[in-house]
């Protein structure tokens, strides 16, 4: 067999099965990543010790390795999505996809609902927790109305969240709606993210989410997920998906403090999740069960791929 056989059967095996493939390279940068990271803190951790105080004491080493290793990790299901493509569609199927990643011509309602949308939602889950549940609202106002709140966000757009929908909407949610229907691609898009979070939240305790309920998050992913399918069928631009991405991290983690007990913090989320539903709801009844009136996005005609 030649080598350009070689080549073609390699490729034609990546096209059947991409989205399997897609999801085990994601899975494996990404934990290979975290379980590395975990190596050089868990030592901090088990001592007893202020691990994010030591990690700068300990020097550059740690600051760099830890800080690229994290890099890396989250961006796990963007480099899978281009490693994918490089093969089935070649150096043309990259362009296009980059194109999807960077296109900004869209209306400017777009960018206000992808940026507006997750305040409206988590500031109004915080408020019905204050006045109906007992709970507190603190709002930091020096974070809401300086540069730490925008810095914030770019955090959460580029190496942190929002870069994610590179992988899950812009790849994963394109390709499975070439054979299902944008309801079936969105929940198995969904499934597989949640997995990808989850040792964040059983495994690893140097991170925010550890110890959080994987059912609650299951919860509202859900129509979070459907939410980032709409923008993304509509704008056929992956940078929308993203910046609601990076808005509804940075919204309520950074920006707003709920003191409460944990059952209110359960009420709360359980309320925003069905907040999140009934909009999905009104997605489908305006756009339709592909929600857009449009023809759905794609990368290439598989006879142009190269």
């Amino acid at each position: 067999m030649s080598e350009s056989e070689d080549y073609s059967s390699v490729t034609k095996f990546v096209k059947k099965y991409e989205i399997i493939i897609f999801y085990l390279i994601a899975v494996f940068i990404t934990w290979t990543g975290w379980f590395m990271i975990d190596s050089i803190l868990m030592p901090l951790v088990d001592s007893g010790a202020n691990f994010e105080q030591l990690i700068f004491e300990k020097g550059q080493y740690y600051i760099i390795v830890v800080s690229f290793l994290g890099s890396i990790s989250v961006f796990g299901p963007g480099i899978a999505a281009f490693i994918v493509i490089a093969v089935t569609d070649g150096r043309l199927g990259i362009k296009v996809f980059l194109k999807k990643i960077f296109n900004w011509r869209v209306s400017y309602i777009w960018y206000g609902i992808a940026l507006l949308l997750p305040v409206l939602i988590k500031y109004g889950s915080f408020l019905f927790n204050d006045i109906f549940l007992g709970g507190s609202l603190l709002i930091d106002l020096d974070k809401l109305l300086t540069f730490v709140f925008v810095s914030v966000f770019f955090e959460n757009l580029i190496p942190s969240g929002g870069q994610e929908e590179v992988g899950w909407t812009g790849f994963a949610q394109m390709r499975l709606q070439e054979r299902y229907t944008v309801i079936q691609s969105t929940f198995i898009k969904v499934f597989m993210g949640w997995i990808w979070h989850l040792p964040l939240y059983l495994i690893f305790p140097w991170v925010g989410q550890y110890g959080g309920d994987i059912w609650l998050f299951l919860w509202y992913y859900i129509p979070i997920g459907f939410i980032y399918s709409w923008l993304f069928n509509n704008t056929d631009s992956i940078l929308i998906p993203a910046l609601l991405h990076a808005s509804f991290n940075t919204v309520g983690i950074h920006v707003i403090t709920s003191f409460t007990s944990n059952n209110t913090v359960v009420l709360t989320i359980i309320i925003m999740g069905l907040v999140m539903y009934f909009i999905v709801f009104l997605l489908f009844l305006k756009y339709g069960k592909n929600l857009t009136h449009k023809s759905l996005p794609s990368l290439l005609p598989r006879e142009c791929s190269s």
